[in-house]
């Protein structure tokens, strides 16, 4: 009888397999990708993980510094903001970031009629549009839940010019090198934002400078990063014991980079779906990727775009920077 509970037990603790996780991991530990779990850090229980770094005694500083900036900037962003009537929000986060940054700047734009909000988790995209909705009388707001990169919104009337906000985010892309800047990558974002915003539209960033690898390194961070590994343990067809790995991230100075590694603490046989992985100790597996560029380092890339121009840009002492570009 106690051998037949046990099974029963362990069978109800098996979670429906997520195959989208699933494929992401056999890339990571085949190395055919890097820094590509990023889909599944917000989904699934990860979205409230995520909160958990945005609060307590070790909270993520460069969060509350871009929130400091933007306070002590709102009038003069709305000055430069002028008469646009339409803002777009990058990955807008939970609902307390756009309550504490968004909607600082929203406040100050005099013409606001409508706000579009892309956002791939399904829990910050309700947040952010309840937010919203409870915040800005007689603005319409659309919440779109994809990735931002595959968005077209031409079919929104007077969606352009407009002011393309992403605060705390689109710092993150797949797959990098640890050790060199993905230029191309920033270079394709940037190209996507200034194409949301239109011509004389205006994009504000915000993003962290800092390469201080030591701030992500503690536990609350550890155990959002470590999360795909968990939830996919859980999973049919699925032989992995997260405990065999851990995090650690490591910067690159030069690269700008801060990556975000698995590293297997002893040999084990990790099965996925059919295919084994013999993983030994010390391995590390690049699973997620920061970019943590200097403004400086920005506007010099800037001068290769035509129709995008530095406007201004303004840096905490915590690394956090908010960065205003002008579309022609």
């Amino acid at each position: 009888m106690t051998t037949v509970a046990t099974a029963i037990r362990t069978v109800s603790r098996r979670h429906k397999a997520d195959d989208a996780l699933l494929v992401r991991l056999c890339d990571l530990f085949s190395g055919n990708r890097t820094g590509n779990l990023g889909p599944d850090l917000y989904r699934n229980g990860g979205a409230e993980k995520f909160e958990n770094i945005l609060s307590g005694a070790q909270a993520y500083t460069p969060f509350s510094g871009e929130i400091k900036l933007l306070n002590d900037n709102a009038e003069k962003i709305g000055q430069w903001i002028g008469s646009i009537e339409t803002a777009i929000i990058v990955g807008p986060g939970p609902g307390k970031s756009v309550q504490q940054k968004e909607l600082t700047i929203l406040s100050h734009m005099q013409n606001l009629q409508r706000v579009i909000t892309i956002e791939l988790s399904p829990v910050f995209n309700q947040q952010s549009a309840d937010v919203l909705r409870a915040n800005l009388s007689g603005v319409t707001i659309h919440p779109f839940e994809m990735d931002f990169r595959d968005t077209d919104l031409s079919h929104i009337a007077n969606s352009q010019p407009a002011l393309v906000i992403s605060t705390g985010s689109l710092t993150n892309y797949e797959d990098c090198q640890p050790h060199s800047f993905p230029q191309g990558q920033v270079t394709k974002h940037i190209s996507k934002l200034a194409e949301l915003a239109g011509s004389q539209g205006k994009i504000l960033w915000g993003y962290n400078s800092s390469l201080n690898a030591e701030q992500y390194n503690r536990p609350q961070i550890d155990d959002f990063l470590m999360y795909p590994l968990v939830k996919a343990s859980r999973m049919g067809d699925v032989r992995l014991d997260a405990s065999g790995f851990r995090h650690e991230t490591k910067a690159n100075t030069s690269a700008s980079t801060l990556t975000h590694y698995w590293i297997a603490t002893r040999d084990q046989d990790v099965e996925i779906n059919g295919t084994c992985f013999a993983i030994n100790e010390g391995e590390h597996f690049p699973m997620f990727f920061s970019v943590a560029q200097s403004p400086e380092r920005l506007e010099r890339l800037i001068k290769s775009f035509p129709k995008i121009s530095s406007f201004f840009y303004e840096k905490d002492g915590s690394g956090a920077v908010i960065h205003g570009f002008d579309c022609k």
